[in-house]
């Protein structure tokens, strides 16, 4: 009795873990684009200027994924590198609130049947404020926190689900020294029909010795650039459009030549009803310097009214032509309830 509540409750953390950052997941399907994104059916605020062109006069959202990163053929047993989220979001018509949990994993070893991993908790609060004219809109973004940590935790195969499950959420964590930071972005946006324009400036101030400082060089250099697309929810007679389309190109780090980054993102989807619906996306990622070897991502999705569900696979581009690149392939899950 006591062993079937315990895999009860085991089962009941996984999926509210699962079932719990999902507009980051659709994007991170999508290549990795966000700055030029402004879509109603999907309210991402990657770029805070996007609040100003959403619909909706206000909603809550709780989210999250769960991820693990494998190499193929390498005899690898899940989990290996998992990670998961956990985050609460309330958005107004102007604003966006949000506290989030991020978990990740790092492999210390490998013993008799049991994995070694230090394991990282990160806490983070974000506020997105906007304010516009006509077609312009300019946003706000300021997000903090900080990083705890575990040290060399086992994980056995044998019990690996609940193991990862223990020892990642209901265990106490210790802090990371010098693990605080803080960071204020500015967001603009432009749009024209379906088209938005999307100018982003991160990092503009910089946490570095316990301080916090104007930073001119992140400021100009990790600026980025993007266009995004997306059909009209309605046609012109007031009638549901069943087919959707929707396509990003960006360009992050615009002006650090050693990780300029380009980014591509296509969806389509075919909405039954308003809030029913199944999504297609892809997307490709790279390094301007190396573009060839990017990382290509593929995801499915499905909307139920209030739910929301994502798939979602990167891999590297490499392994259409017979290469090895040594990056590893990442397999993602997650779901959203919004009311």
């Amino acid at each position: 009795m006591k062993r079937t509540f315990a895999t009860f409750f085991i089962l009941c953390l996984v999926c509210l873990c699962i079932f719990a950052d999902s507009s980051s997941v659709r994007l991170r399907s999508m290549g990795g684009i966000g700055i030029a994104v402004s879509d109603p059916r999907h309210p991402a605020v990657a770029n805070p200027a996007s609040l100003y062109f959403l619909e909706n006069d206000s909603s809550f959202v709780l989210d999250s994924s769960y991820s693990d990163s494998f190499l193929p053929n390498s005899g690898e047993t899940f989990p290996t590198y998992p990670g998961s989220g956990l985050k609460g979001t309330f958005m107004g018509k102007r604003i966006s609130f949000s506290i989030g949990f991020d978990y990740s994993v790092e492999s210390t070893g490998i013993g008799d049947g049991i994995k070694y991993y230090n394991v990282y908790q990160t806490s983070e609060i974000r506020l997105d404020f906007c304010a516009g004219y006509g077609n312009f809109g300019a946003g706000i973004e300021v997000y903090g926190g900080s990083t705890k940590q575990r040290v060399n935790v086992p994980i056995h195969q044998s019990t690996a689900l609940s193991d990862f499950v223990i020892q990642t959420y209901l265990s106490p964590y210790d802090r990371r020294s010098d693990s605080e930071y803080l960071q204020i972005n500015l967001g603009f946006m432009y749009g024209m029909g379906g088209f938005t324009f999307g100018l982003m400036f991160d990092d503009i101030l910089d946490n570095q010795d316990s301080k916090t400082a104007l930073s001119w060089d992140t400021f100009v250099n990790e600026a980025g650039i993007g266009v995004y697309y997306v059909r009209d929810e309605y046609g012109r007679r007031g009638s549901l459009n069943h087919f959707g389309f929707s396509a990003g190109v960006e360009v992050s780090n615009l002006f650090r030549n050693s990780t300029r980054t380009f980014h591509a993102g296509l969806e389509l989807s075919y909405m039954l009803l308003k809030d029913y619906g199944f999504y297609l996306r892809t997307g490709y990622e790279a390094l301007f310097s190396d573009f060839s070897l990017g990382t290509h991502s593929f995801g499915i999705g499905s909307r139920l009214d209030y739910v929301e569900f994502y798939l979602n696979f990167r891999f590297p581009l490499a392994v259409y032509r017979g290469l090895n690149s040594g990056d590893r392939f990442t397999v993602e899950l997650a779901a959203a309830f919004s009311f």
